[in-house]
């Protein structure tokens, strides 16, 4: 049977058959679909908490338009009004971030997740939570930013006058 299994430079090893191979193809597509679906679901949570959190510090600080005016007046820089609206952000941010790493961590350690294809680990655990808390933190400045410098235009007489 040598010359049937060596054709050139390849050589007939094993023979699989089609169900085996067929098995093992649907075996892997479902966690290629597994995988669609869980990325799909974080895509779509991701952006709806994106468009919640991003539209509250807008409204929170388009509201305040008259107290950016009046600092303004009364001699604070641009830049002073801008890092007291991001700091106060940020810092409720972490006010919320406490319980919330509480809940996570009590979440993990009762074995209440999902870790089929990956390790639990508490470097994914911190990984996780720290990546968590930086793209919260981004769509805070991105909430408060433009909104901010859109107040800091407005004349303050101008501002007050409106309130």
């Amino acid at each position: 049977m040598q010359p049937v299994f060596d054709r050139g430079i390849f050589y007939l090893n094993t023979i699989r058959s089609y169900d085996d191979m067929k098995e093992a193809y649907d075996i892997q597509q479902g966690t290629v679909n597994y995988l669609n679906t869980v990325y799909a679901v974080v895509a779509f949570f991701l952006f709806n908490i994106f468009l919640c959190v991003f539209a509250t510090f807008w409204y929170r600080t388009r509201k305040r338009r008259c107290e950016v005016a009046l600092r303004m007046a009364m001699g604070s820089s641009r830049r002073t009004v801008m890092g007291y609206f991001l700091l106060e952000g940020l810092a409720l941010l972490l006010l919320a971030a406490v319980p919330a790493l509480l809940i996570a961590l009590n979440i993990q350690l009762a074995d209440l997740t999902v870790h089929t294809l990956i390790d639990a680990s508490t470097a994914r655990f911190v990984g996780c939570f720290c990546v968590a808390l930086l793209l919260m933190a981004l769509m805070i400045v991105a909430g408060i930013w433009y909104p901010a410098r859109q107040a800091m235009k407005v004349q303050p007489a101008e501002a007050l006058h409106d309130e």
